[in-house]
């Protein structure tokens, strides 16, 4: 084998020559020996550098990708049969597991392993939980203002939502719990004009309740989003007008309307049922004068 191996690679039984040579030179000094080492170590990765050199070259398969593909998910016709019909296997188009080979990759031809999902749909909302989610909006800082969108359309879910809205299932859960936040914490809410006698007229009826929580009142024509906010509300309320007062997120309708509740006694029972407390700031500020009396 030895033989073989010098006859078919000369360089290899020179450099090995070369080694041994060096090798019976070495001195049994321990510098002597450090720097023999070091130049047998030198002399044996030239002698692998020069049989690597020398080996023939190896045959590669060189198949271009698109090729491959083609001879692995190209569908297959039915022969047998004489037609021309193309019989579909899993590898053609989307098989079971989803994935989708026969869309192009950047190579130009057909990609394998390429999961195709569409896109989740965004949340859609109703009247009253698109209404809700406008008063979750202006109530969460007092700088939001409504504006570069078009009223009379709806509104998109994520610019009034802090929340992921096409998460399915879980966007539908979290606008549920901000309809519901919205109208525990704000259940009477007065859309006013500052200077308007109908508008005047609503506050007066509702402090006569003396609500806990108070109710919010927002005077449209100061913010600088008016001219988006009132046909918003319009169109989200059906009012034609300011004021417009809502009773747990529902419009209780007209002034006149209004009036004829108070006066029989039906708009109390509607501020008790949206959770309103009736008396409830009276209360607390007699409890709050009980306590700094006792101090």
């Amino acid at each position: 084998m030895a033989t073989h191996l010098h006859q078919q690679h000369p360089p290899f039984r020179s450099t090995l020559n070369t080694v041994a040579g060096f090798a019976s030179r070495l001195s049994i000094g321990r510098r002597q020996q450090r720097a023999s080492t070091a130049l047998l170590i030198v002399v044996l990765f030239f002698t692998v550098l020069t049989f690597i050199s020398t080996r023939p070259p190896t045959t590669t398969l060189n198949i271009h990708p698109t090729t491959f593909y083609r001879r692995i998910y190209q569908p297959r016709r039915n022969s047998e049969l004489g037609s021309d019909e193309v019989v579909r296997s899993p590898q053609d188009g989307l098989d079971v597991d989803g994935y989708d080979h026969t869309r192009p990759s950047r190579i130009g031809g057909p990609r394998a392993n390429v999961r195709t999902r569409a896109p989740p749909p965004a949340l859609i909302m109703d009247a009253e939980e698109e209404l809700a989610a406008v008063i979750h909006f202006i109530t969460l800082m007092h700088s939001n203002h409504i504006m570069d969108v078009d009223p009379n359309l709806p509104i998109p879910a994520e610019l009034l939502l802090g929340f992921n809205t096409r998460s399915g299932d879980r966007a539908r859960a979290e606008l549920d719990n901000v309809v519901q936040n919205t109208w525990f914490e704000y259940p009477i809410i007065i859309f006013s004009e500052t200077h308007s006698p109908r508008a005047r007229e609503i506050k007066n009826i509702i402090a006569t309740y003396k609500l806990l929580p108070a109710p919010a009142i927002f005077e449209v024509d100061s913010r600088s989003d008016v001219d988006t906010l009132t046909p918003l509300l319009f169109r989200l309320t059906g009012a034609a007008s300011f004021p417009i007062l809502l009773i747990g997120g529902k419009p209780a309708g007209t002034v006149d309307a209004i009036r004829a509740a108070h006066e029989s006694g039906a708009l109390r029972l509607q501020l008790g049922a949206a959770g309103a407390i009736i008396g409830g700031s009276e209360k607390k500020k007699k409890k709050k004068l009980i306590v700094q009396l006792s101090d």
